[in-house]
């Protein structure tokens, strides 16, 4: 660091040939930074001018600097994106054309159609009685066929129903639940 450096007094002449400034005001000014005496100002300049941006490259040339060179290359930049909007709406008539609405609306009907008899089937299995790994051996084509197939398999494999069976036998004889029946049928020992 520098230490300050009093100022020079009034009574020197200024370094240029200009008339010395009016005198200063008894206050004390603070020392400046920089030991050598300012210049007068020069007289105010319109507008400074923009900083130049940077040089391109060596094999480069940067079109804006020109007008002439920035309208060709405003022109080269609107055919580019003239030629780009051509391309995308070539390509959006090419996916139109591969994808017919009515293809679509075929594919979800059958889509649906195939999964109603899925659901067919593995219902109509359940109800009479086949095990889960045959579901996919039952045909039809219509829910209906579909029932009269799990029917048939159904009492192949000794199925009266998978659902609501509850896995009592409608032919055996019931149990007493009577409870003076159930006493006395007990053996008395005195």
């Amino acid at each position: 660091m520098s230490e300050p450096t009093p100022e020079p007094a009034p009574s020197e002449p200024a370094p240029s040939g200009d008339p010395a400034p009016p005198a200063p005001d008894p206050a004390p000014a603070p020392a400046p930074a920089d030991p050598a005496p300012e210049p007068p100002a020069p007289a105010p300049t319109p507008e400074p001018a923009p900083e130049p941006e940077p040089a391109p490259e060596a094999g480069e040339e940067d079109p804006w600097s020109d007008p002439e060179k920035g309208r060709e290359a405003k022109r080269k930049a609107n055919q580019e994106a003239r030629k780009l909007r051509e391309q995308l709406a070539d390509l959006q008539q090419q996916l139109d054309a591969r994808v017919d609405p009515a293809e679509t609306k075929a594919a979800i009907a059958l889509a649906e159609e195939q999964h109603a008899l899925e659901l067919a089937r593995v219902r109509a299995g359940y109800r009479h009685g086949v095990p889960e790994q045959y579901l996919d051996r039952l045909q039809g084509e219509t829910p209906e066929e579909i029932e009269a197939d799990a029917k048939a398999l159904g009492a192949a494999f000794g199925g009266g129903g998978g659902l609501g069976s509850g896995g009592l036998d409608p032919t055996e004889v019931p149990v007493e639940l009577d409870p003076k029946k159930l006493a006395d049928q007990i053996p008395r020992l005195h």
